[in-house]
């Protein structure tokens, strides 16, 4: 299956690709945006997307859209809200690098 994720803090669409499933389409955005905190994924309502994680779709086999691009993701199914819990926040937080740090 291919999915499209936007992410819901700035709103881009953060990765696009082949996947099992929602939760391993979100694990594969945070790795490759090097955000993977080791958590735990999980399905969040629409009252808790304030916090950050992931709009995913359905997108066809053939798909493929840039960050600015959101609204040609969100012309496909959505599935639902998902983000990330770390098993470790403090720790994650302390070691966590940004991509323009390295």
């Amino acid at each position: 299956m291919r999915y499209a994720t936007i992410e819901l803090n700035s709103g881009y669409v953060w990765w696009v690709g082949e996947a099992a499933n929602p939760i391993e389409a979100c694990r594969k955005s945070d790795a490759e945006s090097k955000e993977d905190k080791g958590g735990t994924y999980r399905r969040i309502s629409r009252s808790e997307i304030t916090g950050g994680g992931y709009a995913v779709y359905e997108v066809p086999a053939d798909f493929d859209a840039v960050a600015e691009e959101y609204e040609k993701v969100q012309a496909h199914p959505f599935v639902d809200y998902y983000r990330c819990e770390p098993d470790d926040l403090e720790e994650w937080e302390r070691d966590r690098k940004y991509s323009w740090e390295e």
